[in-house]
């Protein structure tokens, strides 16, 4: 088992993950994590290539339901 400590950075908190560390799940410096709690646990997930596709098409579809009468509207 590993422990980290919480450094203070600006008004916030991190803890600092080192590259071997990353590496070991697969990630970069630019790896987007899903966060999900479970009791006191938070639980950090990389996010891969396939899954940002599928939650950036899902996120247009919202916005193009969302907004799909503001081109009849603008039209008139």
């Amino acid at each position: 088992m590993l422990t980290k400590a919480l450094k203070k950075v600006g008004n916030s908190q991190a803890i600092f993950l080192d590259k071997t560390l990353l590496g070991l799940i697969g990630a970069e410096d630019d790896t987007i994590f899903k966060i999900s709690i479970e009791g006191s646990r938070l639980i950090f997930e990389p996010i891969t290539a396939k899954e940002m596709k599928q939650e950036t098409m899902n996120i247009a579809k919202r916005v193009m339901k969302t907004h799909e009468p503001t081109p009849k509207k603008l039209a008139k």
